[in-house]
């Protein structure tokens, strides 16, 4: 969504993955530039699968990309972020390594906005210990979407992102994998960088936190959870 400007660096940084065993799904959700970002992608339509659907929001747009996948896994990338050459690699390693895990995420470093570049997720919020469904809305542990690799069918079986949501989505689908037992893993290694700039979702912090709040009111209210924990 308003993409353009980004996409191909976006591209770029996938196409330079150190494995290509790999599918890549651009979902076009409803963007007002739709113009622009088609004439960005041109180049690369051979290559890549194109779904444009009308604007729902981003855990509407990446259901889509989820549903439209034919691999066993699916690694998000934010169209304004980018991967380090090393990170699908990585991450696949980590995976079939251990068969229980459903999900591994890493670090990413910020840039773009000056104030905050090299600046890391982990230096700001570190990821403390096992990554499990306390933890994580505890906020001991903190998963930056475009580091996540996750067994598709794990996500499917969770019930995918709820598509109610603009922000908090993720965090949302997260703790849900973690709370129907599904073993999430972290690496504290830098896997992407995250473009800083105005038209952020995360830029807006009230409305991440407003959006984070309203996934834990709907967690509180949807599972059973320890009165120990609802009092955190």
């Amino acid at each position: 969504y308003k993409a353009a400007h980004h996409i191909v660096d976006a591209l770029t940084s996938v196409f330079a993955q150190t494995i290509d065993n790999y599918e890549i799904i651009v979902v076009n959700d409803g963007s007002p530039d739709t113009v622009e970002l088609e004439k960005e992608l041109e180049p690369y339509l051979s290559s890549i699968i194109y779904i444009k659907r009308p604007n729902g929001g981003p855990a509407a747009a990446r259901n889509s990309g989820i549903r439209a996948a034919r691999g066993e896994y699916i690694a998000f990338l934010d169209s304004d972020d980018q991967w380090v050459p090393t990170h699908l690699a990585q991450m696949m390693e980590v995976l079939q390594r251990d068969s229980t895990l459903v999900l591994v995420y890493g670090d990413a470093v910020n840039f773009g906005d000056l104030a905050q570049e090299g600046a890391t997720t982990m230096g700001a919020n570190p990821s403390e210990g096992v990554a499990t469904f306390e933890s994580l809305v505890l906020c001991k542990c903190t998963v930056v979407g475009s580091t996540v690799v996750a067994r598709r069918q794990a996500l499917i079986d969770a019930g995918l992102f709820d598509e109610n949501f603009i922000q908090g989505e993720d965090f949302d689908l997260w703790a849900r994998l973690a709370y129907r037992g599904g073993r999430i893993d972290y690496r504290k290694h830098i896997h992407a960088r995250r473009r800083i700039h105005k038209d952020n979702l995360t830029a807006d912090t009230i409305g991440s936190f407003g959006g984070q709040a309203r996934a834990l009111r709907k967690l509180m209210k949807e599972l059973d959870l320890p009165e120990s924990l609802r009092n955190e």
